[in-house]
């Protein structure tokens, strides 16, 4: 309900800010109408399952996370034209 009336509230506020009349109106409520009703969309989302830490271990072998550690902690090079 109190959602309603906030939206209810910014409608009329553009409308009476932007002096619309006639069809233009209609087009003032309806962009003035699509926030809250985005927000409201995305707060009553319930999601469908929850999501569990892995259990198992990493897939890469120990060499290989050992080495992209290792990469991890030096310093990038400058960038550099490509040969032609």
């Amino acid at each position: 309900m109190a959602l309603f009336m906030a939206t209810a509230a910014q409608v009329v506020e553009h409308v009476l800010t932007t002096g619309a009349t006639g069809a233009r109106v209609w087009v003032v409520i309806t962009v003035s109408a699509v926030p809250p009703v985005v927000a409201a969309h995305v707060l009553h989302i319930d999601p469908s399952m929850k999501l569990e830490p892995a259990e198992e271990e990493s897939p890469l072998p120990e060499w290989m996370r050992e080495e992209l550690a290792r990469r991890a902690q030096e310093p990038q090079k400058p960038a550099e034209e490509p040969d032609e």
